[in-house]
């Protein structure tokens, strides 16, 4: 039995995701009560900054060697345990090196005499909770081929919420929670459950199986440097992708005001729920992309593909239909300065939901090998996006800036499944469903 993967059906396994996200997004809005109920205003301010900045180091760092391990792992027979174990070796030995290279170069900044206190204690927090990011990363794209979407999601999406929510809540009634605290509260559950799910699932077992075979001579293709190049693409589209999520609020927020550039995040927040669909069975394709390109099966990857983008586009749109009956209420809980952000919201369901008639066709790309098409798309489309954004809040309109981002979220993806044709004759569209006629 070659690379093929033997999966539950695709709808299953992307509906057990959705779900899995679903309990997840539910405890981190939890979590996120919680710390506004317990936090000083300044203080929540302090801990999500610095959550974001770890988070996009580890996402960096975790990179270089995430996603070549799920195409490698996929592609190989399940039964070899030999060759999966010298991926999953090979990808922590790459993610340990990067990882410690950004820890060594925080440390070395903090201790620059010109760099301020609050900046100094910013990188010492990041060198101490990055490494924790960067494993959990790692150990969810391991999983993906390997236990399926659920399993991958489940630990850091369900279970290390609940461990944080529990140890901060006694850490809060005994002597009060600050946002160092919650840091690093946040940084042990991680590597709790990093732990935990990794003896679980067999993946430390192959981690000291590959870490003990690996020394002496090697193929070529498993060499460090071999395997750093392979992963540098995906370094340069995690970078990238990074711009357009951090980068458009504050941009709104200079040009517009604080006021609309909180509106316009609200808004993002509420249209990103359209793409969660998406997401999953991007998740849930990648192995089996990665299998099916491994034996050639071309068609097969185009018939998966289509599937995909049927399955997508229907989620996408049972939760827009959800989102924009329930959406006035839910403006309404959060006070009369976001009953406006509607329209906003309206106008990016709308690229959302091209977005996931388009279907996993990045992801596809990714498995097959055209990841450098991918930074390049996404690089020309980010420039477009934040200039776009940019010409239309700098003449005063957000909803112009709404309009801005939803053209560009399609355009995107229009791209991206042009490349997915231009390269493979695979079309990213969903299925129509044939009418059969009868004959007499």
């Amino acid at each position: 039995m070659s690379g093929e993967p033997v999966d539950p059906p695709l709808s299953r396994s992307s509906f057990s995701g959705v779900v899995v996200r679903a309990i997840g997004m539910a405890l981190g809005l939890a979590t996120s009560i919680f710390l506004a109920r317990t936090l000083a205003a300044n203080d929540l301010g302090a801990y999500q900054g610095l959550l974001s900045i770890c988070i996009i180091l580890g996402g960096l760092a975790s990179a270089t060697a995430e996603r070549t391990a799920t195409r490698r792992i996929a592609a190989l027979d399940r039964n070899d345990r030999a060759g999966v174990s010298d991926e999953v070796a090979t990808a922590h030995t790459i993610v340990a090196i990067t990882t410690l290279a950004v820890v060594v170069t925080l440390i070395a900044a903090s201790l620059i005499p010109a760099v301020s206190d609050s900046a100094r204690a910013t990188m010492l927090i990041a060198a101490l909770v990055t490494p924790g990011v960067a494993i959990l990363l790692l150990r969810q794209w391991i999983a993906l081929p390997l236990q399926g979407v659920a399993a991958s999601l489940g630990p850091e999406q369900i279970g290390q919420p609940l461990l944080f929510l529990g140890a901060a809540t006694i850490v809060a009634e005994r002597s009060g929670l600050g946002p160092f605290q919650a840091l690093v509260l946040y940084s042990a559950a991680g590597w709790i459950v990093w732990l935990v799910a990794s003896q679980r699932s067999g993946l430390l077992s192959l981690l000291w199986t590959g870490l003990r075979a690996q020394p002496g001579g090697q193929d070529p293709s498993h060499h460090l440097r071999a395997r750093f190049r392979e992963g540098r693409p995906f370094v340069m589209m995690t970078a990238v992708g990074v711009l357009p999520v951090y980068a458009t609020v504050p941009i709104v927020g200079a040009l517009l005001g604080l006021a609309d550039a909180g509106r316009l995040a609200i808004a993002l927040q509420f249209s990103g729920l359209v793409a969660m669909p998406l997401q999953i069975v991007s998740l849930s394709t990648m192995p089996r992309c990665a299998a099916l390109d491994q034996q050639g099966k071309t068609k097969a990857i185009d018939a998966l593909v289509r599937h995909a983008a049927t399955l997508s586009i229907a989620g996408g749109v049972a939760l827009a239909a959800v989102l924009l009956v329930g959406m006035a209420p839910l403006l309404d809980l959060l006070g009369p300065t976001f009953a406006s952000t509607s329209e906003l919201i309206v106008i990016l369901v709308v690229g959302q939901l091209v977005n996931a008639a388009l279907g996993p066709n990045g992801p596809t790309l990714q498995m097959m090998g055209y990841e450098r098409d991918v930074v390049f798309v996404e690089t020309v489309s980010t420039v477009i996006r934040l200039a776009a954004v940019a010409w239309t809040a700098s003449a005063g309109d957000i909803v112009g800036v709404a309009f801005a981002i939803a053209m560009t979220t399609a355009l995107r993806n229009v791209l991206l499944s042009a490349t997915l044709y231009r390269r493979t004759g695979i079309l990213s569209l969903p299925q129509v469903p044939h009418r059969r006629v009868a004959h007499h």
